[in-house]
């Protein structure tokens, strides 16, 4: 009886090590799975789901390819929440980042930069030419509603060559896109309108 009960007593602490084991390893998976969602998290914008400026640069800089860099900056946004309030303002970026996506496809890296400035980055296996970077930025520029309120992009563009500095391609195309929010100003486009 004695042996009965000693070799009961073995299979019991077996049994209680193996489980401590699976709920140890358990945890640690879920550790790892947390610590993962977390830094998916912080490497995306909360409110448009598209990468954060930090990680936009490192994906940027692991491309090193040729293609187009796009800045885009919502034309008169303050003012859009000045009048309707942050919660339109809101629904306006995550629209704009869906327009972007809609509009450039599945391929270029988009994110947000700052904001409501947000950066792509289309890569393409032959030079652009400056006739369709400029049909490209004028399509993004297109006006489009949210909330009743039409809105469009200013976009400046640039070409990039494996190689080129990523800083010096932002502040180049950071310019044509403030160019061309000038040139729209210029024209007399000055703030949003609501919808009839």
């Amino acid at each position: 009886m004695s042996a009965v009960l000693a070799l009961v007593a073995i299979v019991a602490v077996q049994w209680v090590y193996i489980v401590g084991l699976h709920a140890q390893r358990e945890q640690e998976r879920d550790r790892t799975r947390r610590a993962q969602e977390e830094a998916a998290l912080a490497d995306h914008d909360a409110l448009t789901g598209l990468l954060g400026r930090a990680a936009w640069m490192r994906a940027f800089a692991a491309r090193q390819t040729r293609g187009v860099l796009l800045f885009c900056d919502v034309n008169d946004f303050k003012s859009v929440n000045d009048a309707h309030g942050h919660l339109v303002g809101d629904q306006v970026l995550r629209e704009t980042a869906r327009l972007l996506r809609r509009v450039l496809g599945p391929v270029p890296l988009i994110g947000r930069y700052g904001g409501d400035e947000l950066v792509a980055f289309l890569p393409s296996p032959v030079d652009i030419s400056a006739e369709a970077l400029e049909a490209l930025c004028a399509r993004l520029a297109a006006p489009f509603t949210v909330a009743g309120i039409t809105l469009s992009l200013s976009v400046g563009g640039v070409t990039a060559q494996p190689g080129s500095d990523l800083d010096q391609l932002l502040r180049q195309a950071d310019f044509a896109m403030l160019r061309y929010k000038r040139e729209r100003r210029s024209a007399g486009r000055q703030t949003p309108s609501r919808s009839r």
